[in-house]
């Protein structure tokens, strides 16, 4: 499954923002100050069962498509998208930036604001964003789903496409969920 053994992480060198969809809707991309790096994710879970995420970024140009194990939960699609996304900038060896990863999940976030861990995939991002952010400055926000931002948008109505891939790319550890998205 997904567990891990109980650690506790009150260093986050990252940060969390929980934007107000009004301020979305009013101010849309423009919410972001200064300008920086822009990631978007997304995972999916299809009718048939079938599992996939999206990595997308226009800046730098970036996109990623995966199929995953179709035993993950909506809430592991989502923290496998992120994931595949940290460590796809971490490979980018940048530092000095002002980095920015917005996700539509909610849940997902809180997950990675909690201070207990239990999860692998929590663990995993949690490890990757501490990583990044040591030489950058991190924010990961939520961003409101189907509200006309463009990015998001783009990671939304792509992210199927990697469950319709016939490769599973992501295997292992799904089956038993063990992450909390409940508020801490």
């Amino acid at each position: 499954g997904d567990r891990t053994v109980k650690s506790f992480h009150f260093r986050k060198d990252f940060s969390i923002s929980f934007p107000i969809r009004e301020d979305w809707l009013e101010k849309g991309e423009g919410i972001m100050k200064p300008k920086g790096l822009v990631w978007y994710t997304d995972g999916a879970k299809l009718e048939d069962g079938k599992a996939g995420i999206r990595v997308w970024s226009d800046g730098p140009m970036t996109a990623i498509t995966l199929r995953v194990d179709d035993r993950a939960t909506i809430l592991q699609t989502e923290l496998a998208a992120l994931r595949a996304c940290i460590r796809t900038i971490v490979g980018r060896r940048d530092s000095n930036k002002h980095i920015y990863v917005y996700k539509d999940t909610r849940a997902a976030l809180r997950a990675l604001g909690r201070v207990e861990i239990t999860s692998a995939l929590v663990l995993e991002c949690t490890t990757f964003l501490n990583v990044l952010g040591t030489s950058n400055r991190v924010v990961v926000l939520w961003v409101p789903g189907h509200t006309g931002i463009g990015g998001n948008m783009k990671a939304d109505s792509l992210a199927g496409e990697g469950a319709k891939k016939a490769v599973v790319d992501e295997p292992n550890r799904w089956g038993s969920p063990n992450v909390r998205g409940k508020r801490p």
